[in-house]
């Protein structure tokens, strides 16, 4: 028996088994290099990085780099560098198995004027929400680096029911269509549009009144709109639109009202002019003062100045049973108006939300000192034919009136002339998940998605599949349970929490493209306390309480608060892989100058 653990020892301290081992390391990393080039750092580590075999190869390694060193026990003066190299790799090993098992790496996102303490991970969660008992299920999701199919996960859900989960998508772009509503009068308006002259060639689909799709574009000097009309005045309105030439009177901007799925765009200068009906709801609306610059003086709202520095708006609503609601709406800051909602009586619009677009700057668009071109097209209040107007730059009507399909129109700018190729009265959105297999471009967002299907136990019937995505929810009502399915990144909640002061970007001279980007933040610890602000950027990152916060990127949408990122880093191993590599170094280092020849000649055993 001693004599076969000797034998397995001596294996295991082998140069064989020691070249065995690093060619195999060798080629794995090159793998794992190829893989991460073409599918990604998440899927290298699905496929290379996190795997059962790969964490094999290093236990042999570390075991072979161990035996090796305790074979030559008791060791001799000149292999103090062997001795030293071996310790460091295992040193190395050993930090890296800390990192990997109690490290943490994931990104924390915080708005703006606003505290975050979730740091987001990257495993996928499945995760199951009983809206009734308010129960809380997290389940792993079988992720892979590339497309998979088949009997992927079950969940039994309820006593007669099992999700079962199909098809993963790591990667995944999602193409947006717009369907014929199976049921008439149920979904939004939509138009797909044609402009073309000598110059461009450009198609645009329009979707009236959906917080999902676009309602305008801007082109060149033109802005293209699409809206549903609701009753014979708007009608009237849309066809007889006062031309600024003519009034002199500036745009205000519009009002945003979103209420029951709905979205209206009511001009303000309209709003100011007397009572506009909030489309067939039976609501009315108007607004009773606007200002340019608002400001706050002794606590009354006031309009400092005529420059459009901080517009604002005051609305009054009257809901069909004859209740007032009072807003005040900021351009600059959208999050007020739930703040400033005042009530008058009991019964008010319930879900209704409001927010202000201020009007187009001019010099942003590029064309300063000059008007632009307006095309709008409307669906009629009885959904049975489209309705157009075309303006000239200074307000002037070009052409108006009932619009036919797939009939060119003349715009009268220059040569430009616009065509509806496709109408559909009500039409329900359809998003489907297309999968990438290679990343063609590391910049481009992807997010994952899995279809899953419900099977009834007590009927043998299965449900048509359905698509889940990466931040999404999906509702199913199964056996007296409202559940909702999401799948999200697996989540850390920080001790402390991580408030965004100000972000900063720096463009590069003549251009707005960011060359760098900066953060200052407050940490909220009653723990370890912070004293006043700290400067984050992308060479100068925040450490406290063992975590180190790097500036990673930023998200910016106009209208929207700023939002930084920042890459979240947890490495309890990295002290012991630093003390590794010193050791590495030195133990190499000795080796090239305590060799045996040295001894030799120092002991007097050569000359």
């Amino acid at each position: 028996m001693r004599k076969k653990l000797r034998a397995l020892f001596l294996f295991f301290a082998s140069l064989k088994l020691a070249v065995f081992v690093l060619l195999g390391t060798a080629t794995v990393l090159a793998v794992g290099t190829v893989v991460e080039s073409m599918y990604g750092m998440r899927a290298a580590h699905l496929m290379v990085y996190g795997t059962w075999w790969f964490g094999g190869i290093l236990f042999l390694l570390g075991v072979n780099v161990l035996c090796a060193a305790l074979s030559r026990y008791p060791w001799k003066p000149h292999q103090t560098g062997f001795v030293v190299t071996h310790a460091g790799i295992l040193v190395i090993l050993l930090g890296s198995v800390i990192t990997q098992r109690f490290g943490v790496d994931g990104n924390l996102p915080v708005v703006e004027k606003d505290v975050n303490d979730a740091i987001a991970l990257s495993d996928l969660k499945f995760v199951i929400t009983n809206e009734l008992s308010e129960q809380r299920k997290e389940l792993p999701v079988p992720e892979t680096g590339r497309p998979s199919h088949g009997n992927l996960m079950s969940v039994q859900v309820s006593p007669n029911h099992i999700v079962e989960i199909d098809t993963f998508y790591p990667r995944a772009l999602f193409t947006e269509t717009w369907e014929k509503s199976p049921v008439p009068g149920l979904g939004y308006p939509v138009v797909s549009l044609l402009l073309e002259s000598s110059r461009f060639n450009v198609e645009q689909q329009l979707v009236a009144e959906s917080p999902s799709g676009p309602t305008e574009f801007e082109m060149g000097p033109a802005i293209f709109s699409f809206q549903k009309l609701w009753d014979k005045k708007e009608e009237a309105r849309f066809l007889n639109p006062i031309a600024k030439k003519e009034t002199g009177e500036k745009e205000k901007g519009t009002v945003l009202i979103v209420l029951s799925g709905r979205e209206y765009r009511l001009p303000i200068n309209g709003l100011l002019g007397g009572w506009v009906d909030l489309g067939s709801t039976g609501h009315k609306i108007r607004a009773t003062k606007y200002y340019t610059h608002a400001i706050v003086q002794e606590n009354e709202l006031v309009n400092k100045s005529s420059a459009l520095i901080n517009p604002a708006v005051r609305l009054e609503v009257r809901s069909k049973d004859g209740n007032l609601e009072h807003h005040t709406l900021f351009a600059n800051f959208p999050e007020f108006p739930t703040l400033h909602r005042k009530l008058s009586g009991k019964n008010t619009v319930d879900g209704l939300k409001a927010r202000m677009i201020a009007p187009r700057q001019r010099a942003e668009m590029g064309i300063v000192g000059r008007q632009r071109g307006v095309l709008r097209i409307a669906q009629s209040a009885d959904d049975k034919k489209l309705l157009y107007v075309v303006q000239s730059r200074d307000g002037s009507v070009n052409g108006k009136g009932e619009l036919p399909l797939n009939t060119p129109i003349e715009t009268g700018w220059m040569d430009a002339k616009f065509t509806v190729l496709d109408w559909k009265p009500a039409a329900v959105r359809s998003v489907e998940p297309k999968p990438v297999d290679r990343i063609p471009d590391a910049s481009t967002p992807y997010i994952s998605a899995l279809r899953y299907h419900i099977r009834d136990l007590a009927s043998g019937t299965t449900s048509a599949p359905r698509w889940l995505y990466q931040g999404d929810l999906q509702r199913e009502t199964l056996s007296n349970q409202r559940l909702v399915f999401s799948l999200t990144k697996d989540r850390l909640l920080l001790p402390f929490k991580v408030r965004l002061e100000k972000f900063m970007i720096g463009t590069d001279p003549g251009t707005t493209k960011a060359a760098s980007y900066a953060s200052d933040v407050t940490v909220l610890d009653s723990t370890t306390p912070r004293n006043g602000p700290v400067h984050i950027s992308m060479n100068e990152p925040m450490e406290h309480a063992g975590f180190t916060f790097y500036q990673a990127s930023y998200q910016k949408e106009e209208g929207k608060p700023t939002i930084s990122v920042f890459s979240v880093n947890r490495d309890p191993g990295r002290l012991l892989k630093y003390l590794g590599s010193i050791l590495l170094v030195l133990g190499i280092s000795v080796m090239f100058y305590m060799n045996p020849h040295y001894f030799d000649i120092l002991l007097g055993k050569k000359k």
